[in-house]
């Protein structure tokens, strides 16, 4: 995984080696260019060895620190690029990165005995960028006593990946990762932890009281992740995991704002992190509080901080906002996401630093568990500070109730273009009403239909198709559900792929039933799906 953390070498003696900063992931790369503002500036790029340049959009110019930042997206995986920024035929800077790799080289396997395990399991490897440390469990299941702080503990690691496993319990996470380098879970399922019990009675603050069986106590709904990422930590991947129904429960906005688990959680990390394909969903008997959130809304490093990508991910139940990015933000993109049944979408308030990038996601059947709902990007406190912040928000489509953004008094700092709405409430309220809007897109570009697009939501690297992705209608009356069945057929295109693909659902889904539940994926074939409800 060569290139994880690139500090380019400058060409040109106009802009020293340390004024050029690219920090890439997989397909996207961070650019900072410490110039002051050029006129006719351009900034393009080429894979390593091609001929030609490639214009791609110039960063914004922030006055006060002297510098130009901003992302690039849609890059390759494994490669080398070259960058250079350019003022009309004057060479500024020029340097190099290379894209993540997904498939890491594994150096070694652990092997652990569920048997012989104390909670919680402290995983301290350290491998190598060229040879990583795999952390695998007998039967590939792990499950802590309720007692536990977490499932495992991974601290004062570098280089390790956690891979296809079903984890269970602790009451707090069931991943922690604190003073940690480059670590990667993938493929795990993970469930149950935080606080047990439900009482529906209320503080003063006006959160819940859940039982804390380590304590042995009533005491707040816990504010854990299924995976928490802590203080310092960097470069983490989330990958192709299930993370759903937590022990515990949020309460609703209805009596405060919302407290309780959420599927991951970070805290004034490091940054450089990636979260993508995931399906993080709960249910209304057990909603979290943020899908994925965290960290203090208005702190130059808040939740992601910087330089990260969350993109592909399903991310449904919860009684605030599915993701969270508050604080920071700087070069931190969001993509190819699909949001619903919670209260808000996306909220990107106290973008303290920024940029941030909201693009190419659906958000749909917003609700918390009363049916109440705020809007799908949340925006409030973006232009409050002295670094002129920015964020970006295109090309995402709204689908359902509410507003589309919920616009606050002073975000001058937004740039709003090319969204689509389709709803019966859904708008851009405000976007065409202010004349003091430096950046803000033309509202023009924003639309309300009245047909949904095709497309298939979240995005992630399978060939397939669904004729519907999401059914909705069913009724029980009386007794009797209606309709007791539907069908979902799936198509699947490309050359080659063929993948075994199993049917996964939360445990209060028992009502629904999926035939086939097992099965391959192949090129040129359908697959038909026959759901009943009972």
């Amino acid at each position: 995984m060569k290139g994880i953390v690139i500090f380019a070498l400058a060409l040109a003696t106009s802009c020293p080696a340390d004024d050029l900063k690219l920090e890439p992931t997989f397909t996207c790369c961070s650019v900072i260019c410490g110039v002051e503002r050029q006129e006719n500036a351009v900034m393009e790029i080429r894979e390593a060895g091609a001929s030609e340049w490639k214009a791609v959009r110039l960063p914004y110019h922030y006055s006060l620190e002297r510098q130009y930042r901003g992302s690039i997206w849609g890059l390759r995986e494994d490669t080398d690029y070259e960058l250079r920024f350019r003022a009309g035929e004057r060479e500024r800077a020029r340097g190099r990165f290379r894209t993540w790799r997904s498939d890491v080289p594994i150096a070694r396997t652990v092997v652990i005995d569920p048997a012989t395990v104390k909670f919680p399991l402290v995983v301290s490897e350290k491998g190598t960028e060229d040879g990583w440390v795999r952390l695998a469990v007998k039967g590939g299941r792990l499950e802590a006593p309720q007692t536990a702080r977490c499932c495992l503990l991974v601290t004062n690691a570098c280089y390790v990946v956690i891979d296809d496993l079903t984890l269970r319990g602790g009451d707090g996470a069931v991943i922690r990762i604190t003073e940690s380098d480059f670590v990667r879970v993938r493929h795990c399922d993970i469930a149950d932890w935080g606080m047990d019990g439900y009482r529906p009675v209320f503080d003063k603050l006006g959160a819940l009281r859940q039982w804390d069986a380590r304590r042995k106590r009533w005491g707040h709904g816990n504010h854990s992740g299924g995976i928490d990422l802590c203080k310092g930590v960097r470069g983490i991947v989330v990958e192709r995991c299930y993370i759903h129904e937590p022990r515990s429960r949020a309460h609703a906005w209805r009596y405060s704002h919302p407290y309780g688990p959420m599927a991951i959680r970070l805290c004034d990390t490091g940054g450089n992190h990636v979260i993508r394909w995931n399906d993080l969903v709960g249910c209304d008997a057990h909603r979290f509080d943020d899908v994925i959130g965290g960290g203090v809304d208005f702190s130059e490093l808040g939740t992601f901080n910087r330089d990260s990508d969350i993109y592909g991910n399903f991310m449904a139940f919860a009684n605030d906002d599915c993701l969270e990015i508050d604080g920071g933000q700087q070069n931190v993109r969001v993509f190819g996401n699909r949001s619903e049944a919670s209260y808000m979408g996306v909220s990107v308030q106290g973008c303290v630093v920024s940029p941030s990038y909201v693009f190419d996601n659906i958000f749909t059947g917003g609700n918390d568990e009363f049916d109440d709902l705020s809007a799908s990007i949340k925006t409030a406190g973006i232009d409050v500070y002295r670094f002129h912040p920015r964020c970006y928000v295109f090309d995402n489509f709204f689908w359902g109730r509410g507003d589309a953004m919920n616009m606050a008094k002073n975000e001058a700092r937004l740039d709003v273009r090319r969204n689509t709405c389709y709803g019966p409430y859904q708008a851009f309220a405000g976007l065409d009403r202010r004349s003091d809007y430096p950046t803000m897109g033309d509202n023009r570009t924003n639309l309300v239909v009245a047909a949904c697009p095709a497309g298939d939501w979240p995005h992630r690297p399978i060939p397939y198709v669904l004729d519907t992705s999401r059914i909705d209608g069913v009724r029980l009356a009386k007794g009797a559900v209606s309709p007791r069945s539907a069908r979902v057929t799936l198509t699947c295109g490309g050359t080659g792929y063929r993948q075994p693909f199993e049917v996964m659902m939360n445990d209060r889904t028992g009502w629904v039933k999926v035939s086939p539940a097992r099965g391959t994926i192949e090129s040129g074939k359908t697959i038909v799906f026959d759901l009943t409800f009972d």
